[in-house]
Formats: C-alpha cells, structure tokens, sequence
C-alpha cells in the first residue's frame, strides 16, 4: 500500500513504505504495534523513495544550470553599445525560431 505521495500524484517521486504496511497509526500483521513507543526495537519498515526519470532530468538540468554564470557580462556590454549606438536590430525570425525550438524541446519532456 502506498503511503504519501506516488508517482501518479506528483508525476516526480514516488513514496511508498517498504513491507507494503498499513496507513501510519494503525497496526497489521508484519508491522509494529501502534503502542511501540521510541524507545521500542521493535522493526519499522523503511520508507523507500523512488525519483522517476523526469524527475532525475530535472536535477541534472538544474547543476547544468547552476554551472552556467547568472550573466554573460561581454554580451550584456555588447548590446548596451549597439543600443547606444543605433545599431541594435531585432531580428524576429530568429526569436521566433528560438520560441518554436524551446516548446518542442518542452513538449518533449
């Protein structure tokens, strides 16, 4: 039996308990009584989380990131100067390229 959250809930985890126990709180066969107290030696099964692979896309796209430096110092003093000089030009072809690339890239997640 699930306990917590499973991957058809949150689509990134999947949180079960490890001998298939009954919900927090109550007791079954295999399990500990509910009067176990902390100081009890009495087994409880182990939670066990199971990341799924978009999940595991996602944190390696996130120390991707984190690799990257937050501004690219050269292109920002370069497109200060072409402003300042009239010479910036928007080229809306390209930006639309750029817009179409990155939702077929997240359609594909």
């Amino acid at each position: 039996m699930n306990n917590g959250i499973n991957s058809t809930d949150a689509g990134l985890i999947s949180l079960s308990s490890g001998a298939g126990s009954a919900a927090a709180g109550s007791s079954s066969a295999g399990t500990a009584p509910a009067t176990a107290g902390p100081d009890s030696n009495a087994a409880v099964p182990a939670a066990e989380v199971q990341i799924t692979s978009v999940a595991s896309r996602l944190a390696a796209l996130e120390q991707s990131l984190q690799a990257q430096p937050q501004v690219d110092a050269e292109r920002v003093r370069k497109a200060q100067s072409a402003l300042a000089d009239g010479s910036y030009r928007i080229d809306s072809g390209r930006i639309a390229a750029g817009l179409l690339q990155s939702e077929q890239t997240l359609a594909a997640i």
